[in-house]
C-alpha cells in the first residue's frame, strides 16, 4: 500500500512539473516587424501633367492629381495661394513640401503644401533646325 501512493505522488510530481515547464516555456522567437523610418518633409520639384477628378454624385470638391515620372501619381491639396484649375491638363512643374515615408526599403510620397506651380519651360526643348 505504501509503494502504491508512493507511485502515486510520484507520477503526480511528474506530470506537475511537465504542466509547469510548459506554461514557463519561451516564446518561439519572432522577427521584428520592419522598421518604419519617420516621414521627412522635403521641399521637391514635381514634373507633370495635372488631372481632375471629380465624382458627379458628390458634392465633394474636385481632387487634383499630378503624374510626376520620378515619383508616381501624387494627389494635390487645395493650395491656398495657388489655383490648380488654370493648369489642368498641361505639363507643368509643381514646387510642394513632400512628405517621404520609407519601409522596407520603398518610398511613399505623399503632397503636405503646394508652393507654386507654373507651365512647364518650352525653351528648355531641343530645337530642330533646316
Amino acid at each position: 500500500m505504501k509503494k502504491l501512493i508512493a507511485l502515486l505522488v510520484a507520477v503526480g510530481m511528474f506530470v506537475a512539473l511537465g504542466s509547469f515547464a510548459a506554461t514557463t516555456k519561451k516564446p518561439a522567437t519572432q522577427t521584428p516587424p520592419a522598421k518604419e523610418s519617420p516621414p521627412k518633409v522635403k521641399d521637391l520639384e514635381l514634373k507633370g501633367k495635372i488631372t481632375k477628378s471629380q465624382d458627379p454624385s458628390n458634392d465633394k470638391p474636385p481632387t487634383y492629381l499630378i503624374d510626376a515620372k520620378e515619383y508616381g501619381s501624387l494627389v494635390l491639396p487645395d493650395g491656398k495661394n495657388v489655383k490648380l484649375d488654370e493648369f489642368v491638363d498641361k505639363d507643368v512643374v509643381v514646387k510642394a513640401k513632400v512628405e517621404v515615408k520609407e519601409k522596407s526599403g520603398s518610398k511613399s510620397y505623399k503632397v503636405k503644401e503646394v508652393e507654386s506651380v507654373k507651365a512647364a519651360d518650352d525653351k528648355a526643348a531641343p530645337k530642330t533646325t533646316k
